[in-house]
């Protein structure tokens, strides 16, 4: 009866593209029971008069599994995906979303952090008696994490091109 909603740090155009939300699961069983009738109706449909259609696949996070919609098609960007872990139903628009979620979610993420001049190659180059006359840092896991989305809704035009023509993959 509480969903909790994750969104990822970043810049406000493609951030949202990483939220997941999360529920409680009360009787995990039989929401998987629930979830497995849905899934082999939506099978059956999806299956229906096409050769190249949209198609739920699975892949592995440690020891849970991801499953997610797979829409060959150029105007679905997204690959609806969710996850049940032993407590939580998880689900997100991709399911590099899910599985950042799952790899994250038993640690524990530090505010702050150690100052630049803190890294040992920073304080090295700083100890010397001519010191650097310009020091510059690019925060590459902020770029990677701004960029990723992008690259998430790329790959997934680009296996939804793929697969109308007749390529299986995920």
């Amino acid at each position: 009866d509480v969903w909790l909603a994750y969104v990822p740090g970043g810049d406000v155009l493609t951030s949202w593209v990483g939220t997941i939300a999360r529920v409680k699961i009360k009787d995990r069983a039989r929401l998987e029971q629930g979830i497995d009738r849905f899934l082999d109706r939506a099978r059956m449909e999806l299956g229906r008069n096409r050769q190249v259609g949209p198609v739920i696949r699975k892949t592995a996070c440690g020891d849970q599994m991801i499953q997610f919609l797979s829409v060959p098609d150029e105007e679905m960007p997204f690959a609806p995906a969710w996850s049940m872990t032993d407590d939580y139903l998880v689900v997100g628009l991709m399911p590099q979303s899910v599985k950042t979620f799952l790899t994250l979610r038993d640690r524990t993420l530090s505010e702050g952090g150690e100052s630049l001049a803190d890294v040992p190659a920073v304080a090295d180059a700083m100890s010397t008696s001519d010191g650097p006359a310009c020091i510059a840092y690019i925060d590459t896991e902020r770029v990677v994490r701004g960029l990723y989305p992008l690259l998430q809704i790329g790959a997934r035009v680009v296996c939804g091109t793929m697969q109308q023509e007749g390529i299986d993959v995920d």
